[in-house]
């Protein structure tokens, strides 16, 4: 861990990047410290992201920062929250968002990709419950009118599928006039009794 001197030192940095609004909704105060695991650096062609520990008293939290860089990124990152919360209410699971400020966001860290938590299963039958819920949370895009050009931006906590970017890769939205998400569940019922 890094000395006293780097955390405070890295603290003003936040508090430059971030402003004192957002580190005082953070919880940051004279008793917390920010530990910089990651540096700002590109996370993706529309983003800057910079991963974090905030220390409070015994409680360590992991979060990250993501900062729009697109062309008018308030009105992209506006654009992203709606998306976020059309998916959220289709059953999509996301980090848990903490901080919205203009075109930055700070959300949970979430620990694993999603392959990374798949290959460290403990069983077969967590991989099989991941590949059931990676499978879902496509079918849960697609089903909010959303056409993903792929899926691989997902993390997981080990035992779930957490989608963490809402740009580009899930393509564009159509909207529709309802969503019956239990189709296929319904069709695969019909096809057992069949059998």
């Amino acid at each position: 861990m890094a000395d006293n001197a780097e955390l405070l030192s890295k603290d003003q940095d936040l508090l430059r990047m971030y402003g004192p609004h957002v580190l005082r909704v953070l919880g940051v105060n004279d008793g917390a410290l920010i530990e910089v695991n990651q540096d700002w650096h590109m996370g993706g062609a529309e983003t800057y992201v910079s991963d974090f520990h905030l220390i409070n008293g015994d409680q360590r939290t992991h979060l990250i920062a993501k900062a729009c860089v697109k062309f008018a990124a308030l009105e992209t990152m506006n654009e992203w929250l709606e998306r976020r919360r059309v998916l959220s209410q289709n059953g999509v699971l996301f980090p848990k968002l903490v901080v919205v400020d203009g075109a930055t966001i700070v959300e949970e860290y979430i620990e694993f990709s999603f392959r990374e938590a798949y290959i460290v299963a403990s069983d077969d039958s967590v991989r099989d419950s991941l590949r059931t819920r990676y499978l879902d949370t496509f079918k849960r895009i697609v089903g909010a009118g959303f056409t993903p050009m792929s899926l691989t931006d997902v993390r997981s906590r080990g035992d779930d599928v957490v989608a963490i970017d809402v740009g580009e890769d899930i393509g564009g939205r159509s909207e529709i006039s309802s969503c019956r998400l239990d189709v296929v569940s319904q069709a695969e019922a019909q096809f057992r009794k069949l059998i």
